[in-house]
C-alpha cells in the first residue's frame, strides 16, 4: 500500500490486489455458510479451556463443525497455515479474514475470537 496524489492533488490510497482481496468481504462465502449453517454447539469442557487459554475459540467452533483446519481454510477461502497460526495465537488476523472464517462455520466474528 502507498500512497499518490492525483491530479487535483487529492491523496490516493494505492493497493496490491492482494490487499484489496484480504479487505473485502466475501458475499459468496457468507451466502453459502447461511444455507450450510447448522446449529454448532461446543462442550463446556471446551468452554473452560477456553476461558483458561488453553484452546482458542476458533480451535473449538472448527472442531464443532466437523472441519480439519484444511476444509475450514477451503471454505473460508484463505490458507490452512492462516487458520494454524490463528489458533496458535501467532497472528492478529484482518478482520476481513476473520469475517470470512465466521461466515465459513455460521458465526459471528466474536463467537470465534478470544
Amino acid at each position: 500500500m502507498h500512497i499518490e496524489m492525483n491530479k487535483e492533488g487529492a491523496e490516493m490510497v494505492v493497493l496490491t490486489r492482494g490487499e484489496f482481496d484480504d479487505m473485502t468481504f466475501d458475499n459468496a462465502a457468507f451466502d453459502a455458510a447461511q444455507r450450510d449453517r447448522a446449529d454448532l454447539t461446543i462442550t463446556s469442557r471446551d468452554i473452560k479451556a477456553i476461558l483458561s487459554g488453553t484452546l482458542h475459540p476458533l480451535t473449538a467452533w472448527r472442531k464443532a463443525a466437523g472441519f480439519t483446519q484444511s476444509q475450514l481454510a477451503e471454505r473460508a477461502k484463505t490458507r490452512t497455515a492462516t487458520i494454524s497460526d490463528i489458533e496458535g495465537a501467532r497472528i492478529d488476523p484482518r478482520i476481513s479474514t476473520l469475517q470470512n472464517i465466521a461466515a465459513a462455520l455460521g458465526l459471528d466474528v466474536d463467537d470465534i475470537t478470544s
